[in-house]
């Protein structure tokens, strides 16, 4: 039923990595996965785009964003965005440091304004050193031989407990 006769495509839901459907909320209903362009942020000469999914419910005429999800293939979680922001963020994704980071951005200006969140996956040995204290970072997950960890901003409007809850570990297995 998505499928565009004129376009010879189903291009409501293409998408630039393989998610599969699956109950994405905990509603019993499978959500069909959306790719959503977000500016990238580029501190580096090499500029690295990422996506935003929307996972959408399907009434059997139109696509409803249920959750709209920052995912981490390479370190394993994703972290659900506030309505609010979307539309309103950009995202550095720094794939070399284990790093992502969101942004306010003025959409008129096309201008990228101050951090909001910024995640970055650890080794746990170096985590456990105490390596990156000087950073302010606040664990808020374990996966595998990593630490996620994160700091917030101000401007973010959102507690350590509000990010923990739109946090999980990604289950990479479903897209296989």
């Amino acid at each position: 039923p998505l499928y565009d006769e004129q376009l010879t495509e189903t291009v409501s839901t293409l998408r630039s990595v393989s998610f599969a459907t699956h109950d994405f909320n905990g509603d019993s209903v499978l959500e069909i996965p959306v790719q959503l362009d977000v500016p990238s942020v580029s501190k580096s000469e090499v500029a690295e785009k990422l996506y935003l999914t929307n996972w959408c419910s399907f009434n059997g005429e139109i696509l409803t964003t249920q959750v709209t999800s920052m995912i981490n293939v390479l370190d394993g979680y994703y972290y659900n965005i506030p309505a609010n922001w979307v539309g309103n963020i950009a995202i550095l994704k720094d794939t070399d440091n284990r790093i992502r980071e969101i942004y306010t951005y003025d959409t008129e200006q096309m201008q990228v304004g101050k951090s909001l969140i910024y995640f970055r996956a650890i080794a746990k040995k170096e985590w456990d050193k105490g390596v990156y204290d000087a950073l302010n970072l606040s664990e808020i997950g374990r996966i595998g031989d990593f630490v996620i960890a994160c700091r917030i901003s101000k401007e973010a409007n959102v507690t350590l407990e509000n990010v923990k809850s739109n946090f999980g570990v990604y289950n990479q297995e479903a897209n296989k």
